[in-house]
């Protein structure tokens, strides 16, 4: 249990870092630039994150796995595993420089047209940089150094906010360039120098290196089929809002994003950092791998729900603090979203099951099952709600999602939620109905949130406690 706790809080605080100062860069930027800047941002963070999936393809992800394999073996194998990952990532930051100055004009052309092109060469950067440094995180996620991990992650963004600032006060035209290309750089560096004394120094073969990395671009590949998929639904779904509605509502479906998901990453961070690598070494083993999954379960739920009915009762005041007081028009989008992110919360312990058997199939079709839905439900609700049809959507898919990763578990290792956890995430999802209501009703709001907030923190701290006992036995020690 010990191991288990350090692990996630060295990856929970340093997540908590990063977010941060990440809300701070956002705040900076949002006084200075307003909804429409923020706007631009969200689509070049999104085309940020579909060039790391292109150009990437998962091998930063799949290292893991090869590099926690090949960690007793001080032979061959482990040293042409650990110097193929680290310089096939940097062929893929190269390749990704390359293929994105040749399409500069593509880019420019599609979606950011009216965009001084310095700008789209730093997002090319961007990418290239991501792409290494998730090679050389993989590197030390499948040795376990979790505090390079951290340190590299916090580091990396106290740079890239300070760069931000600096340039607000001098150039703010710049400002927004440096906010999604100064932290990546930023980790680039850092990793570099905590990986320059893992490296190995010695000459292999091509035929030695392909035989390492080639496992790693297969496994890849099937991961990052489904991440390019949603980064591209992701895109689709901001191009499909500033063409129905405006730049401005961009802004505001991308300040309510980053909050419904960003700022409850530390979980998926602990996660891949310590659980991942735990049921994959027991993923043999389908009654242990079921147990762990409904463990893991039981503890995201823990932390993260009660954060999101804070996070929900709060929802105008952190559109004003983090943003700017003309984001508090995304509040009800935010509240739909973050509803929808307890059954995401839920579904993701699953979904890591079938990484860890390597279904590749059954990921992918979950991932199919999710995009299709928000994607679709974006095109109906969108025109008729405006933004609070995508939270809608947004939660509704989720749901599908829900269903679908507990479907394909069940065929693949027989997995059996326990009733108590899906009692615990119906009764949050009705209370989290029940925020929603009392928000949008100004009569009751202002007398009663404060104590409904406290009634509902009170029943999920009694609902846990009431367990407790049977949950801290099953922790792994």
């Amino acid at each position: 249990m010990r191991r288990v706790l350090q692990a996630s809080a060295i990856m929970g605080l340093s997540s908590v870092v990063t977010v941060g100062l990440s809300a701070l860069r956002y705040k900076l930027l949002a006084l200075e630039l307003g909804s429409e800047g923020i706007g631009l941002l969200g689509l070049f963070a999104t085309v940020l994150a579909l060039g790391v999936t292109l150009f990437g393809v998962g091998v930063g992800s799949s290292g893991v796995r090869q590099v926690a394999a090949s960690q007793g073996d001080e032979g061959e194998f482990g040293a042409a595993t650990r110097a193929a990952l680290l310089r096939g990532s940097w062929l893929l930051g190269l390749i990704a420089v390359a293929v994105g100055l040749l399409l500069l004009p593509v880019l420019r052309g599609t979606l950011f047209l009216d965009v001084p092109a310095p700008l789209t060469v730093c997002l090319i950067i961007a990418v290239a940089a991501s792409v290494v440094s998730a090679g050389q995180v993989g590197l030390l996620n499948g040795l376990g150094r979790l505090p390079e991990i951290a340190k590299a992650n916090s580091f990396g963004a106290l740079i890239g906010t300070a760069l931000t600032l600096g340039l607000l006060t001098i150039a703010p035209q710049w400002a927004l360039g440096a906010a999604f290309t100064a932290a990546p750089l930023a980790v680039l560096g850092l990793t570099t120098g905590y990986t320059w004394k893992l490296r190995v120094r010695r000459a292999f073969a091509w035929a030695e290196l392909w035989g390492a990395f080639r496992p790693m671009l297969l496994f890849g590949l099937a991961f990052s089929v489904s991440i390019l998929m949603s980064n591209l639904v992701q895109v689709l779904v901001r191009i499909l809002v500033k063409q129905e509605l405006n730049l401005k509502n961009v802004g505001y479906f991308q300040a309510a994003w980053t909050i419904a998901s960003v700022y409850l990453g530390f979980v998926i961070t602990a996660m891949s950092a310590e659980y991942y690598p735990r049921i994959s070494a027991i993923a043999h083993n389908a009654l242990e791998l079921n147990r762990q999954v409904n463990v893991q379960m039981r503890l995201v739920l823990l932390i993260a729900t009660p954060i999101i009915l804070l996070l929900m009762f709060l929802a105008p005041v952190i559109m004003a603090i983090l943003y700017a007081p003309e984001f508090g028009r995304a509040a009800e989008l935010l509240r739909w979203q973050l509803l929808g992110d307890i059954i995401k919360i839920a579904s993701w312990p699953i979904g890591f099951l079938l990484l860890a058997r390597e279904a590749k199939k059954a990921f992918f079709l979950t991932e199919l099952v999710w995009n299709v839905s928000f994607l679709a439900l974006a095109l109906t609700l969108l025109g008729p709600l405006g933004l609070k049809g995508l939270g809608l959507a947004y939660g509704i898919s989720y749901a599908l999602y829900f269903a679908s990763v507990v479907w394909f578990s069940k065929r693949l290792t027989g997995y059996m939620m326990e009733s108590r956890i899906l009692v615990f995430v119906a009764l949050a999802l009705g209370l989290g109905v029940g925020v929603e209501i009392v928000s949008n009703n100004d009569v009751i709001a202002d007398n009663l949130i404060w104590k409904m907030l406290f009634i509902l923190l009170s029943v999920f701290l009694g609902v846990f406690v009431l367990g407790w006992h049977k949950f801290r036995k099953h922790i792994v020690v």
